[in-house]
């Protein structure tokens, strides 16, 4: 297990960086703080990226600089695109970032800082230990999730309430901050005929009885990471089925060198046949190569983009792509280009919510565990392949 430990250079936020990563280390828990570990003397967020995908969470310091720190907010932005749990603590008298409400984040002094630290970790190391993707691809016939949600759902009596809330809130908001579908592809809803295609991404695990009752226990950043682990299995899914369909062209890229003219090239020749993409996705370590790459006269990349993606990337003369870069193993050796115009993402929503997810949360057969199932039912259709390119990598 690997922490990335997220703090404002603001005098006194190193000095509790130090101390949060000499706590992990106690724990044997590997620590990566920017100015013991970069490779670099210069806060750069190709660095930055590059330990962040490494990293199993992310461990976050609010001090009094944090509230003006666009580095230290580009980070938390980049774990949310890289589906990674961000669990924080504020010093004592400071109020909770705006980008960190809705989770826990609590106070700590000089005197109870590794008390405080301790306690966080633990949320991390079960929220890990908390969930585990059980199947994909089963038939609805034989998943049957919404049934299965619904028949936990009758079984809640004996929980408590505030958790079953703050678990269906917590996992939608954590899917909604993590998934790109929405923003990149063409949604429409699945019909009787695209059923025996259907792909189900599913979470069925469970949760002890006394820890989800208690009253001081922080489920709620774990609930958000199951929201986003389903996120995560999406985005698996549309890459797979790129992949799988279309053809990567003969010419690669080179991301040691820093060589992206084949990519450059491709945006060309697609908008030369009526397909201008506005959508990249590329592995984390390409960030470097795409900043150097991509200035001056070739264009620009801006890093306070929207809806979640890692960059902007405006090319010079032509136009403006939005960059996703994917960890955890979803894209490795291709960097892929294409217009939203040429993907159908199709849902089958659940019929009692309409919503492209299905939770369910109720006692389990055994009166010490509490069960819960998180699934998403999707077709991904590559309508016009044409109009996607998938560049290979070459390291």
């Amino acid at each position: 297990m690997k922490f990335f430990i997220s703090y404002c250079d603001d005098g006194e936020g190193l000095v509790y960086a130090k101390k949060a990563k000499k706590t992990c280390k106690q724990r044997n828990i590997e620590a990566w703080v920017w100015h013991d570990d970069a490779n670099t003397a210069k806060w750069l967020k190709s660095d930055i990226s590059e330990s962040i995908e490494s990293s199993t969470a992310m461990l976050t310091i609010v001090t009094v600089g944090t509230k003006d720190s666009e580095p230290q907010k580009g980070e938390w932005s980049l774990a949310d695109s890289l589906g990674k749990m961000n669990s924080s603590v504020r010093k004592k008298g400071l109020s909770v970032p705006l980008e960190l409400r809705g989770r826990p984040c609590p106070e700590f002094s000089d005197n109870d800082f590794e008390e405080i630290c301790n306690r966080v970790i633990n949320d991390i190391v079960d929220s890990m230990k908390s969930y585990r993707q059980i199947t994909e691809g089963a038939s609805t016939e034989v998943l049957q999730v919404c049934n299965i949600a619904r028949k936990l759902e009758k079984r809640q009596e004996g929980l408590n309430e505030r958790t079953i809330e703050e678990f269906g809130k917590s996992v939608w908001e954590g899917y909604l901050g993590s998934t790109m579908i929405q923003n990149i592809v063409r949604l429409s809803e699945a019909n009787e005929e695209d059923k025996d295609n259907l792909r189900h991404i599913v979470i069925y695990s469970g949760i002890d009885l006394d820890k989800f009752n208690a009253q001081d226990y922080w489920w709620e950043g774990a609930f958000r990471q199951l929201g986003r682990a389903i996120a995560t299995g999406e985005n698996r899914e549309l890459v797979a089925r790129i992949q799988s369909e279309v053809k990567g062209i003969d010419e690669s890229c080179n991301e040691k060198d820093d060589e992206l003219s084949v990519v450059l090239k491709e945006i060309e020749r697609l908008n030369g046949i009526g397909h201008m993409p506005n959508v990249i996705l590329a592995p984390p370590s390409m960030l470097k190569s795409f900043v150097h790459f991509f200035k001056e006269e070739k264009g620009k990349i801006d890093f306070t983009s929207e809806l979640g993606s890692a960059a902007t990337l405006e090319v010079k003369g032509l136009s403006v792509l939005q960059i996703y870069l994917l960890g955890q193993e979803i894209l490795n050796d291709n960097v892929i280009i294409f217009n939203k115009s040429s993907i159908v993402w199709k849902v089958l929503p659940n019929p009692d919510t309409g919503y492209a997810l299905t939770t369910g949360i109720g006692r389990s057969i055994y009166p010490d565990k509490v069960k819960f199932i998180i699934g998403t039912t999707i077709r991904c259709i590559l309508k016009t392949k044409e109009g996607i390119s998938v560049i290979p990598i070459e390291r």
